[in-house]
């Protein structure tokens, strides 16, 4: 599969295991990682909208952190803006990796506002997801692959309140 994968899980496709892609370790230990590494995912049960299914699910195998990295497009982006009456926000670059699309960004006064994304291609797909932030107002926005064929991307910011002004 040229990441240097040695074992390729059986009977799994994007649709059945795209939760996935939200793991994020965050420690800074992880980021000098390289080489191959040894990766372990292990799961007690697993959650849907409507029931939980028991049981006990590990998924092992071995990546070369290395060739992953070169695989890793970095479209720099450097924009910030002000929303009027709200807080600036800074959006950094878009990496698009083998498995997701991750968009960077930072917003001051992240404890009254959250910040949402809608990418959309130049054929009108549009690209949903979430994001998460630490303390600090720094965040990621993720969602799947982008089609492969893509050559225009619109990235449009949805401002959230987690506190809401006070009217009057």
């Amino acid at each position: 599969n040229g990441f240097g994968a040695t074992t390729e899980p059986k009977g799994i496709d994007y649709n059945t295991c795209s939760f996935l892609t939200s793991i994020n370790p965050g420690a800074e230990k992880f980021r000098d990682l390289s080489g191959d590494i040894r990766i372990k995912v292990v799961f007690k049960e697993i959650k849907t909208v409507d029931k939980t299914v028991p049981g006990r699910w590990v998924f092992e195998f071995t990546c070369n952190r290395d060739k992953l990295s070169q695989a890793i497009k970095r479209v720099p982006i450097n924009k910030s803006f002000t929303v009027e009456g709200g807080p600036e926000i800074k959006v950094s670059e878009l990496r698009i990796t083998p498995v997701a699309t991750k968009l960077g960004y930072q917003i001051t006064d992240n404890l009254k506002y959250d910040l949402d994304f809608i990418l959309t291609d130049e054929n009108g797909k549009i690209y949903h997801s979430g994001a998460g932030m630490d303390k600090d107002g720094y965040g990621v926005w993720k969602c799947g692959l982008l089609d492969d064929n893509i050559t225009m991307l619109s990235i449009k910011p949805i401002l959230k309140y987690l506190i809401m002004p006070k009217e009057g």
